[in-house]
């Protein structure tokens, strides 16, 4: 099994929110945002050409924080990933790490993904590596995330976990998790409802796990989604601290037999 996926954030960047006392960073993971995101900052932000910078919305005339909604940037560019499996060492016919033109390295999750740079991160195949593939973003500092997606240029996992973490990768929260078995595989019901009582719960669905598309498919996730208080986001700690945190983990597992790709004269799986 090979895993290929692409993988972008983009940021509502970090400003002091009057009244609430701490930053509020807003973090959102989606490819299909990203070339909106860049070309939006291209317009506004030109190093090229002398401009007077504009008035920050988040702050009076005074320098004193007050209450906005800032523009969303691309946070995830460039950003470093680390992944469990990377193919080309040693070089298959269609993987070689130290070809540029056949490299698939990690640093293709968070690249610049356009038409016409198309590039997607690789695993091994089952045959070098486990079946279980992990992928580990740092954030630097803490973010509150508030949409998680991951865009597969090759069939999506039959499971996969996301999970979050506070203390540096120490210890993993989950957040979410995709199964077409949640109960054998995370021990969780496929069907379940999110109360004011259990709002840090993190879910199973059996959507988002099928075959299809073969390429192109998503994973998408929004933290806030059916959590009760999610509407009094400002007034909930529960949910500020279920949103928040410093690093993002993924965990995909393989499909099995569902489904293969053709790679040099032998079927290997990959996701």
């Amino acid at each position: 099994m090979t895993l290929l996926a692409s993988l972008t954030l983009v940021l509502l960047p970090g400003r002091s929110h009057f009244p609430l006392p701490r930053r509020m960073e807003v973090l959102q993971l989606l490819r299909l945002l990203l070339t909106t995101a860049m070309l939006g900052l291209s317009q506004t932000v030109n190093p090229f050409v002398a401009q007077q910078t504009p008035p920050d919305p988040c702050y009076d005339e005074s320098g004193v924080p007050r209450r906005c909604i800032p523009e969303f940037v691309n946070a995830a560019f460039g950003k470093e990933v680390q992944a469990s499996s990377t193919c080309g060492k040693p070089p298959t016919r269609h993987c070689n790490a130290s070809d540029p033109r056949r490299a698939h390295p990690p640093a293709y999750l968070t690249d610049l993904n356009t038409a016409s740079n198309m590039t997607c991160w690789r695993s091994e195949t089952l045959h070098h590596s486990p079946q279980n593939v992990t992928l580990t973003l740092s954030l630097g500092k803490k973010f509150e995330v508030v949409y998680v997606s991951l865009q597969f240029c090759s069939p999506r996992p039959e499971s996969t976990a996301i999970l979050k973490s506070m203390d540096y990768g120490k210890t993993w929260v989950p957040y979410q998790y995709y199964s077409s078995q949640c109960r054998k595989i995370y021990g969780k019901p496929s069907k379940a409802t999110v109360t004011k009582q259990n709002e840090q719960e993190a879910l199973c669905t059996d959507g988002l796990t099928d075959l299809y598309p073969l390429t192109g498919g998503l994973i998408a996730f929004s933290t806030l989604d059916g959590r009760p208080s999610a509407q009094d986001f400002d007034s909930s700690p529960v949910l500020q601290d279920w949103v928040t945190n410093r690093h993002l983990l993924l965990l995909d597992r393989s499909p099995g037999l569902r489904g293969w790709w053709e790679d040099g004269d032998k079927a290997k799986l990959y996701h």
